[in-house]
């Protein structure tokens, strides 16, 4: 086993008491760092759902990164459960970052109840970090807003 995976096993186990009988639903796009997060979380021997959200907001773009979600899951057999929105679903005047957010996440929560899952996984890297904290700064969201993306909520 390779020393990162030893480390994020030891993270995982420590901070969150992640073990092996565990079932986790992972919020997959399909980018590196989900990609990543789900291979780590496939060697701990979890039982493993991915969830993916479809926004139709790139056109052609949209449905190469639900391909390749199918692709991969299919690759490395876990399931993957896709919400595809209907084009134009954003309305006029909403938040598209808190909008897509909250459907996002009520998508994670859906598949966990539904498959009787017991943790849902999100991948974040360091810019994603730095974005949420200098927007939420723009927004005066005070001290709270400064800590960023929660590890744990």
């Amino acid at each position: 086993m390779h020393a990162l995976e030893l480390r994020f096993h030891k993270h995982i186990q420590n901070r969150f008491q992640l073990k092996p009988q565990h079932h986790v639903v992972l919020g997959f796009s399909g980018g590196p760092d989900s990609v990543a997060l789900a291979l780590l979380l496939k060697s701990c021997g979890c039982t493993l759902h991915l969830a993916h959200v479809n926004y139709q907001l790139r056109g052609a773009n949209s449905m190469q990164d639900e391909t390749f979600c199918i692709a991969f899951s299919k690759q490395h057999n876990i399931p993957l459960h896709i919400k595809r929105l209907k084009p134009n679903w954003l309305k006029k005047g909403l938040n598209l970052q808190t909008e897509a957010r909250g459907i996002r996440y009520a998508w994670f929560d859906a598949c966990k109840r539904q498959f009787n899952l017991q943790l849902i996984a999100t991948a974040h890297h360091a810019d994603d970090l730095t974005e949420t904290v200098f927007r939420n700064w723009i927004h005066g969201t005070g001290i709270i807003g400064f800590s960023g993306i929660a590890e744990h909520r």
